[in-house]
């Protein structure tokens, strides 16, 4: 799917999700999930493809190299030790692939650029 602004994924995150609660809609792997060339956020090697994430029984999404944007709430550590077990092991696992700490969404062009100057994504471009 094309989407035409950062802003319009939230709700068609949150959208799926409360589908998928309530069914068994599948969307956990999603192919060609983006933003559009076309789009006024968009700029050149922007990270504006879309990941979905399952950590243990937790989902979220996340822009990639961004935070995840999380929509289920943290396991229990008390009452489920293998559902927060898996949760830590795959989260660790997706803060190494973190690219833009802090960032929830693309970085605007403006920060990217800084961020490139400053060597922060030297390699990562690399």
């Amino acid at each position: 799917h094309e989407f035409q602004r950062i802003s319009d994924v939230p709700d068609a995150m949150h959208a799926i999700h409360r589908l998928q609660q309530r069914s068994n809609f599948r969307v956990y792997k999603p192919s060609g999930w983006y933003l559009s060339k076309l789009s006024p956020d968009s700029y050149d090697d922007g990270p504006f493809s879309i990941q979905l994430v399952k950590a243990g029984t937790r989902r979220g999404w996340r822009w990639i190299a961004c935070e995840v944007n999380w929509l289920d709430p943290l396991p229990d550590p008390d009452r489920s030790s293998s559902d927060y077990d898996a949760y830590v092991k795959k989260i660790q696992h997706i803060e190494r692939s973190t690219i833009y700490k802090g960032f929830y969404q693309p970085p605007t062009e403006e920060q990217y650029r800084r961020l490139s100057e400053e060597g922060a994504l030297r390699w990562w471009l690399n």
